[in-house]
C-alpha cells in the first residue's frame, strides 16, 4: 500500500509518497531515502483506487506541495 507523508521545513510543506505495510514503515523507508524524520507532520494511507494511479516516478522522492496538489487535481476519481 502507498502512504502520503507530509513534511515541513522552514514553513514549507512537501509530500513524500512511500510504499509500505504501515505508517511507521513508510516513515522509516522515507528517511532512508533522505526524508528528514524530524520534519514529519502527518501521514495517510492512500486508497487503492488512487494509489494505483500513481506513477512509479513519484514514489520514494520529495514532491513539492504545489506538484502534489496538481497531481491530485488531475487524477480525481
Amino acid at each position: 500500500m502507498l502512504w502520503w507523508l507530509v513534511y515541513e521545513i522552514d514553513g514549507e510543506r512537501f509530500v513524500w509518497i512511500e510504499e509500505a505495510c504501515d505508517l511507521a514503515s513508510a516513515r522509516s523507508t522515507a528517511s532512508l531515502h533522505d526524508a528528514p524524520p524530524d520534519a514529519f507532520v502527518e501521514g495517510h494511507r492512500l486508497e487503492p483506487v488512487i494509489a494505483k494511479k500513481f506513477s512509479e516516478t513519484l514514489i520514494g522522492r520529495r514532491i513539492s506541495a504545489a506538484e502534489a496538489a496538481r497531481w491530485l487535481r488531475s487524477y480525481r476519481c
